[in-house]
């Protein structure tokens, strides 16, 4: 598909020169997913490795994989910095993803109904997670971060968490060992909406007397069975603790 879109010389194979000159605009000229140049290879494309190498790549564009429903194996480059609307929407065989350090967001459905997908890889520099970012992804198993810190900077869609209708019980790790428990750290003052939706191995948590706003639904869907909310807080959202 590359030679087809005039960013190769060479029908068989393309250079990591040529593959350092593509652009996303080279990869998604348009809107939909139609105007991808993978939209009609979609079921052909079963490995991507070699992405890595398109470093002038600095975002994955809207629809840039959707319905690759035969993809595998892709490994972003790093400066990529947002995985945008529906990219990989619907790569029925994608099993794990690593967003690069670089990442700040990743955009609604970006990753929705990847049904193979059990692993993923937080960077430290996340910031926004859209609805439905990792719905319906209903292998999941597991999402490695690098800190507890990595979590209380993220800022999930308001309507709906990240990892929504997987219908699994999703692990978070840290160093290879599931988070069962937390204390927050001292400097921490908002716990944003849907910060631990979803987080089934979760089943204690301390928070210090400094913290200030609890958002919607930020315990909901743990094991959580007691919490002592200090007094410090003056802002609670909705569903706090629904299970």
């Amino acid at each position: 598909c590359m030679y087809g879109a005039g960013l190769a010389a060479n029908e068989r194979y393309m250079t990591k020169e040529e593959a350092a000159m593509v652009t996303e605009t080279d990869l998604q000229p348009g809107t939909s997913s139609s105007t991808s140049i993978f939209y009609q290879y979609g079921s052909n494309v079963e490995t991507f490795d070699e992405f890595e190498y398109f470093v002038g790549v600095s975002k994955v564009p809207a629809y840039c994989f959707y319905r690759c429903s035969s993809l595998k194996s892709v490994k972003l480059p790093g400066n990529v910095t947002s995985i945008e609307t529906r990219a990989f929407q619907e790569c029925y065989l994608l099993e794990s993803i690593e967003l690069p350090r670089n990442v700040a967001s990743v955009g609604q459905s970006a990753f929705n109904s990847c049904s193979k997908l059990k692993e993923i890889t937080i960077n430290d520099n996340l910031q926004n997670i859209g609805s439905y970012a990792f719905g319906s992804c209903s292998s999941i198993e597991r999402v490695n971060i690098s800190s507890i810190d990595v979590v209380f900077g993220i800022v999930y869609a308001d309507k709906a968490s990240a990892f929504a209708d997987n219908g699994r019980n999703v692990s978070f790790y840290v160093d290879g060992n599931v988070i069962d428990s937390i204390v927050v750290p001292d400097g921490i003052t908002k716990i944003n909406g849907y910060a631990f939706y979803g987080w089934k191995q979760l089943k204690n948590i301390t928070l210090h007397n400094g913290i200030t706003s609890i958002g919607d639904r930020a315990f909901a869907s743990t094991n959580i069975t007691s919490m002592v909310v200090p007094n410090s807080v003056t802002t609670l959202g909705a569903s706090v603790f629904d299970n």
